[in-house]
């Protein structure tokens, strides 16, 4: 056997072996993670990422920060680097992707949370632009017939963030499952305003243009009284945040009050026995 060939062999093996190393780790994430779960939380968040795709980036990050960790230590020396390591460590573990752990919500899943909001608001607001749009269409074909197809097809050149949903949407469409269809919408995006839009769907075969326009008067009046009610409740949520720190602030001050006039009258009372 020749140089070339013995050289190419030690080539494929050490691939091999590279290759069963990364399918164990792969293998691992799998085993310690429920990624259905954790999919599905990046898919409502509008991640384009997989939970096997986070774990081993989350690795890989891990590993190479330790590593660079251990070479700058054996590099320049002095004091073993525990304290980087121990909070590396904690980084390490808060961002691991699950729900909760020891009984509470975890940094991954709060940070997950706030993400899948602003998805879920953007979302909203293409759903707004879309009912706004189904008015212009019911408006300026108020003397056509308007079929459901060329209006979703309509709809769906103004969409963006929802631009998968509506695809979906306008497949099963096409194949006639229009019930699947709007419950697929309702589903995928899940916010009030997507399921109302998904039953305005369902009618849109059954309604002349001034029918159609008058049903998303009545819609965006409706949406325009939740978000007024979703808004007082946040000013009032504030509202009691702030109240509840001014009476903490308050309590500890007064606390401390008292703890100061009681140390000094016990000195003072010291003072005299002596």
């Amino acid at each position: 056997m020749g140089f070339w060939s013995i050289r190419k062999t030690d080539v494929l093996y050490n691939v091999r072996i590279k290759r069963s190393k990364y399918d164990k780790l792969v293998d691992y994430i799998r085993k310690n993670v429920d990624l259905k779960e954790i999919n599905h939380l990046f898919y409502q968040s509008g991640l384009n990422m997989s939970a096997t795709q986070y774990q081993i980036i989350r690795y890989v990050i891990f590993i190479v920060w330790i590593t660079l960790l251990h070479l700058v230590y054996f590099l320049k020396g002095g004091r073993y680097p525990v304290l980087p390591l121990v909070i590396i460590s904690i980084i390490f573990i808060l961002f691991s992707p699950s729900k909760a752990m020891f009984g509470r919500k975890t940094l991954f899943n709060y940070l997950v949370g706030l993400l899948i909001r602003k998805h879920k608001s953007r979302q909203n607001i293409e759903i707004y632009r879309a009912i706004t749009q189904l008015k212009n269409i019911a408006v300026a074909k108020k003397n056509d017939p308007l079929g459901s197809d060329f209006i979703l097809q309509q709809l769906h050149k103004f969409t963006r963030t929802t631009r998968s949903v509506f695809n979906q949407l306008l497949a099963l469409w096409s194949l006639g499952k229009k019930e699947e269809a709007c419950d697929y919408f309702e589903k995928a995006i899940q916010t009030k305003e997507a399921q109302e839009l998904a039953n305005l769907f369902r009618k849109l075969d059954d309604l002349n243009p001034n029918e159609l326009h008058h049903q998303i008067i009545l819609l965006q009046e409706m949406i325009k009284r939740d978000r007024e009610t979703k808004k007082i409740m946040e000013n009032e949520n504030k509202s009691n945040f702030v109240y509840l720190f001014v009476i903490s602030t308050s309590m500890i001050i007064l606390i401390n009050f008292v703890v100061i006039v009681y140390y000094l009258e016990t000195i003072k009372q010291l003072q005299f026995i002596n």
